[in-house]
């Protein structure tokens, strides 16, 4: 049973928000960027730059420029070096996503569905709907994918610094007990992934009318939950007949 209503999927798409903020008009929306502090206004524009090209295609120099900065060396000022940045970068997105994720975790509580596996992965993801760069792209979720490749922090050091992070992770590890904690964290990991695909494919102009949207949602939620949940036979862990052929790195397989 999913705790997510489809108003709430399309009033995270632009009109309105889990967090309850509302989307603004292009005018207002230059007004608030002249008022953002230089080292917030680096960090949106870093995010949308390294979510576009990936992290180490982007130099330090280009985001000072975009971000209309006067003195080339204002983000190596500001972060130091480019893992610095977008470590903030990061630390600027999590408190949106936790405050969210919190909403959702007391409303499954609530609704008696913490060890619901699809519940446990509309709250991990679903707060990704909700952060929106000024062009209302999900560009947090696009860096976010090469931020993981890009830096891979330890898993348990990052989760301590965020409580609800940290149970919802906690509670799909349990839900999939079965299967060997390694496998599971990567099942968390390719959901993830899924997720954070669909968004990039949304941004980048959807083969469907907005209105099918959240039922492009829901059926991502049912593919992950199936991933997520899937049997683990110990008896055949190893790979399939094909598989095999090619992980010991013939081709020839007869």
């Amino acid at each position: 049973m999913n705790i997510i209503s489809t108003n709430a999927i399309l009033a995270a798409m632009g009109e309105g928000s889990l967090s309850g903020t509302r989307s603004v008009g292009k005018k207002q929306q230059n007004s608030i960027v002249d008022q953002i502090p230089t080292r917030t206004k680096i960090i949106l524009t870093a995010e949308k730059m390294f979510g576009a090209r990936s992290i180490e295609a982007v130099s330090l120099r280009e985001i000072s420029a975009a971000a209309g900065q006067k003195n080339i060396g204002a983000v190596q000022y500001h972060f130091k070096s480019k893992a610095g940045l977008a470590e903030e970068i990061r630390n600027y997105r999590m408190p949106q996503l936790e405050k969210a994720r919190e909403k959702l975790f007391l409303e499954a509580k609530r609704r008696e569905l913490l060890s619901d596996a699809r519940t446990l992965l509309e709250m991990l993801l679903l707060p990704h709907l909700d952060i929106k760069d000024d062009e209302g792209k999900h560009s947090y979720s696009a860096f976010f994918t090469h931020y993981r490749y890009f830096m891979a922090p330890e898993q348990e050091d990052f989760m301590n610094n965020w409580p609800v992070l940290s149970k919802i992770h906690a509670l799909i590890l349990s839900r999939i007990s079965y299967v060997p904690e390694y496998l599971a964290r990567i099942r968390i990991w390719s959901c993830n992934t899924m997720f954070q695909e669909l968004l990039a494919r949304m941004d980048m102009g959807p083969p469907f009318p907005k209105s099918k949207f959240p039922a492009v949602v829901d059926d991502r939620f049912e593919i992950m939950t199936a991933a997520l949940c899937a049997p683990f036979r110990p008896d055949q862990a190893g790979p399939g007949y094909l598989s095999s052929g090619y992980l010991r790195g013939g081709r020839n397989i007869k």
